[in-house]
């Protein structure tokens, strides 16, 4: 457990007449991925009592704790998923053809993240490599933001590459990060292959 003093945070402190603590605020403006966790906000006070004399001497002193705890969770902002292709014009059996696929993380990401990319063709996942060698893909990273997966196509077959093609991405925290949520988008388009 870290302490507040120790986290550097900006906090108010609400006091009433008598110097006594009536509100402790942590305020966490803007909140930040690093801030994602458990708190715990914790009071100490002392008790005095005189058993009902006049005599200091006769005081009893209680000192009690009061705490509460809550979780901040913290959720990814959308990852920007773009699908482009390398034409947008007639496509022949025979011929070479790519789909790309470009993901932007938000700049206010400062933590390291998992990307991960599954393309589908109408919903069935596309290999890494087909068995015939004419589907490739890739997760590039092209700076910490964004990254960029390609299907390649060498060549188009009119029997099995047209179709919905889909760019699934995934962003997940490392685990010490648990109080992160992950965050997915997808894009898609279709592409018709006709025969030679």
């Amino acid at each position: 457990m870290e302490m507040l003093s120790n986290l550097n945070k900006p906090y108010t402190i609400t006091t009433d007449d008598t110097g006594s603590v009536t509100n402790y605020t942590l305020i966490l403006d803007p909140v930040r991925f690093e801030d994602a966790g458990m708190y715990t906000c914790m009071a100490e006070f002392n008790v005095t009592g005189y058993n009902n004399t006049d005599d200091s001497s006769t005081a009893t002193y209680d000192s009690q704790e009061a705490s509460d705890v809550f979780n901040l969770t913290v959720h990814f902002l959308p990852v920007i998923v773009t699908i482009s292709k390398e034409r947008d014009d007639t496509l022949y059996a025979g011929t070479s053809f790519f789909i790309k696929c470009d993901i932007m993380l938000d700049p206010l990401v400062t933590i390291p993240v998992t990307v991960t990319n599954q393309w589908t063709r109408d919903g069935t996942n596309v290999p890494m490599g087909s068995a015939d060698a004419t589907i490739t893909e890739g997760l590039n990273m092209i700076n910490t933001l964004h990254y960029n997966a390609t299907v390649m196509f060498y060549p188009l077959d009119d029997a099995d590459d047209s179709g919905m093609y889909t760019c699934n991405v995934e962003v997940t925290a490392p685990n010490s990060y648990t109080y992160l949520t992950s965050t997915s988008a997808n894009a898609n388009t279709s592409i018709t292959v006709m025969g030679k």
